[in-house]
């Protein structure tokens, strides 16, 4: 039995850059999140009056809403854009990353849950790069199915101030209800 040890490990390499990197991809990523959820929750309850807190929650029944009305087929891509934003901007909110510098090498862990599965994933920048452009294209996205929506039935925002239009449609411009 070893009773006194003693371990030398050379201190990891520089991994600032990296670090920095990650905490500017991951914040964008979550702060794109906080605007679609906005978007999603605002049209969710103008549209199709949900009372639901969660956002996948108010975007499944805002996906049966346009549904619903026939809207979907015109809105297809960006439906899928939508719902492809959910796991980045989860992802970027909850998962824990651990960046590990051996070497001349650094390494990036994300370290999450998936139905209660712990799970260890090794990732690149460039991965997480495009994963904060999955979650621009979501934006985007949801931005499309709200204009949609307002051109579908313009009195249910027509009570909308500027500031939050321009938020929920990407424009500023009030139209009158029809």
């Amino acid at each position: 039995m070893v009773t006194d040890a003693n371990m030398q490990v050379p201190p990891p390499g520089d991994t600032e850059p990296v670090k920095a990197e990650v905490y500017c991809i991951r914040g964008e990523t979550v702060s794109i999140g906080g605007a679609m959820e906005w978007i999603i929750a605002e049209l969710a309850r103008r549209f199709a009056h949900t009372t639901e807190k969660k956002p996948k929650r108010q975007w499944g029944d805002l996906k049966r809403y346009i549904k619903t009305e026939g809207l979907n087929p015109a809105l297809q891509d960006e439906l899928g854009d939508v719902t492809g934003y959910f796991r980045p901007r989860n992802l970027a909110a909850h998962a824990g990353v651990m960046i590990v510098g051996v070497a001349e090498a650094t390494q990036i862990f994300r370290l999450y849950r998936d139905k209660g599965i712990p799970q260890v994933e090794l990732v690149t920048l460039d991965e997480l790069r495009d994963e904060t452009a999955t979650a621009r294209s979501g934006y985007r996205a949801i931005q499309v199915v709200g204009r949609a929506l307002d051109d579908y039935a313009p009195a249910v925002l027509a009570d909308m101030n500027e500031l939050n239009r321009a938020r929920l449609l990407g424009e500023s411009e009030s139209r009158p209800p029809s």
